[in-house]
């Protein structure tokens, strides 16, 4: 199929690329580490978490779905976000994956779903070239004990709430709210009253969701 890997719009956009698929090539200090990480290809019925194995294909391809990044991935965030001064980790996947530990790690997590032959799409956002503009479009678990999460639940507590998202544009009332909780610098509530807001939007009621946005003030 025509198209563009990540790597191949990463090579676009920058001269000095070195590609290794587990980390083993050498890392400077000064580096900027990209590493992308998910899950490997399925389909529906064999790609549903604890649902039957597929029985073909490689190794890789027959792995347990679960939420949890293979240990493989897991290392190479550790080596390469353990060893540069920017780490970038990008997540390739159709649902969420638990990162919640290694958090402390990363500089900047993007969620790139599925990207299919787009990828240059992803590189445009990584150097500037376009905005970050997406939101979540679930909530984002911080543990697998903790599914389902979702708005409206007692305790709405996820890693990344309905609705969050880092805005690199022109930036709204959300956008700015989203950012001063990312920077802890939030009074508490305001994570949820984003998800709420977000999920007025998405039911039609955009009054609702402004009048949540308007309550947003130190």
């Amino acid at each position: 199929m025509p198209g563009t890997t990540i790597l191949d719009g990463i090579r676009a956009m920058a001269s000095d690329v070195t590609f290794s698929a587990d980390a083993s090539a050498p890392i400077r200090a000064g580096d900027v580490g990209v590493v992308v990480v998910g899950e490997t290809p399925y389909a529906e019925g064999f790609g549903d978490v604890g649902g039957a194995p597929w029985k073909h294909g490689t190794a890789e391809q027959r792995e347990p779905k679960s939420l949890s990044l293979q240990p493989s991935d897991r290392a190479v965030v550790d080596k390469v976000c353990g060893a540069v001064s920017s780490c970038v980790v990008l997540i390739v996947s159709g649902r969420p994956q638990l990162i919640t530990d290694q958090l402390g790690r990363i500089d900047a997590l993007v969620a790139s779903w599925l990207p299919g032959s787009e990828g240059a799409g992803v590189a445009d956002v990584l150097f500037g070239t376009k905005p970050f503009t997406g939101r979540l479009p679930v909530s984002w678990p911080r543990s697998a004990d903790q599914v389902p999460v979702n708005v409206g639940d007692e305790t709405y507590q996820p890693l990344f709430p309905y609705g969050w998202g880092l805005h690199t544009g022109v930036k709204d009332t959300r956008a700015v709210a989203v950012d001063r909780v990312a920077a802890g610098a939030a009074p508490d509530g305001w994570q949820s009253l984003i998800a709420d807001a977000e999920a007025a939007t998405e039911s039609g009621d955009p009054a609702r969701a402004a009048s949540l946005l308007s309550s947003l003030t130190p």
